[in-house]
């Protein structure tokens, strides 16, 4: 290829494309580690502002100024006639949660005029990132405390971090009902303080650590479940056995039709202890998933092969218990898994 005259093709140019190629490693590997530098690439601070710009376009520019108004997790506008009008937003504390993944909500306050006893709301701090760029956009030249766009280096759901936006958080909150009415009672600050089912529901202020929904039981086997498929690769190389977790296709819906929020649980069993669980991310509202995950298993294969592996598919509710959808059984001691297998699996009732 050097030879070839093509400008910039270099025998250093070529090195590097193919050192990033991953020749080293297996294609189940290579296929995870370019998954996960996808995934990496999408939450950089570079896409995150890139996408926000586009939307702030979007909404200065288009014709339907009042589509603007509505938050992604309030699909409906509300007034201050309707919700009645706000004497009083403070911080109460906030609360640590799981969904499955650790996340914090920050416990609201509230006081309406004409009504004695306070009110709760719960909103997490991306909601209220939300909030505050929609404020911005609509009302311009309002001089409101900034809230960071929660984009930081490190790990960002620990509680340091909660202290420090809490304390953002009342700055906004002082700084926005300090505004001129024409801002402070708009019909987007009522809509974001507009309870939902979510502030009526688990909704102890007094509890600090909140698993939402009793997600950890998890709901019973759906009758005669024979629908979808799981595609997986098996692999024993390098003292280790690998379990590529591909992708699923036609899974059920669950209820009001909705596509279901899927994870994979693998166990290789028997594992009283629990020692072999493995999960997936999450991946919300799609009945053909793709994860693109690796799970390894840092045993021998004499162990491995004494096992069988049990690979099971689940939607996430954070709001009601997880429901199975389907899963299968591979008795390993069957298998040669010094080559490696690819294989789209039928799921069925195994549980």
């Amino acid at each position: 290829m050097t030879s070839s005259g093509i400008p910039g093709v270099t025998v250093d140019a070529i090195s590097y494309v193919q050192k990033a190629l991953l020749p080293e490693q297996t294609n189940p590997e290579a296929a995870a580690t370019f998954a996960r530098m996808i995934e990496s690439s999408l939450k950089s601070w570079f896409t995150q502002f890139n996408f926000f710009l586009h939307n702030l376009a979007q909404l200065r520019f288009s014709g339907d100024h009042n589509d603007g108004a509505l938050l992604s997790f309030i699909p409906r506008t509300y007034t201050m006639q309707q919700e009645g009008q706000l004497t009083s937003v403070q911080v109460h504390g906030y609360q640590k949660r799981y969904d499955p993944e650790k996340y914090y909500m920050y416990i609201l306050r509230i006081q309406r005029k004409g009504h004695a006893d306070p009110t709760y709301l719960f909103r997490s701090y991306k909601e209220f990132c939300e909030f505050y760029q929609k404020l911005c956009i609509h009302f311009p030249l309002a001089k409101l405390a900034s809230l960071p766009s929660g984009i930081s280096v490190g790990r960002s759901n620990i509680k340091q971090v909660a202290d420090k936006r809490r304390a953002d958080i009342e700055k906004f909150l002082v700084s926005l009902f300090k505004m001129a009415p024409e801002i402070s009672q708009s019909d987007l600050v009522y809509t974001f303080f507009h309870p939902l089912l979510r502030d009526q529901q688990n909704a102890d202020i007094h509890l600090r650590k909140v698993k939402v929904g009793n997600w950890w039981a998890e709901k019973p086997v759906r009758d005669n479940v024979q629908s979808g498929q799981i595609k997986m690769s098996l692999h024993y190389t390098r003292g280790a056995f690998y379990v590529m977790v591909y992708h699923a296709r036609g899974l059920p819906k669950v209820a009001n039709c909705q596509e279901p929020n899927t994870y994979v649980k693998v166990y290789l069993k028997p594992d009283p202890t629990k020692k072999t669980k493995r999960k997936t991310k999450v991946v919300k509202k799609n009945c053909h998933p793709s994860f693109m995950e690796m799970l390894e298993y840092r045993m021998s294969l004499d162990v491995i092969k004494e096992r069988t592996l049990e690979a099971t598919i689940w939607n996430h509710d954070t709001l009601q218990e997880n429901e199975f959808l389907g899963g299968i059984r591979l008795p390993l001691e069957r298998l040669d898994l010094t080559t490696e297998i690819i294989e789209w699996f039928s799921l069925g009732s195994i549980r």
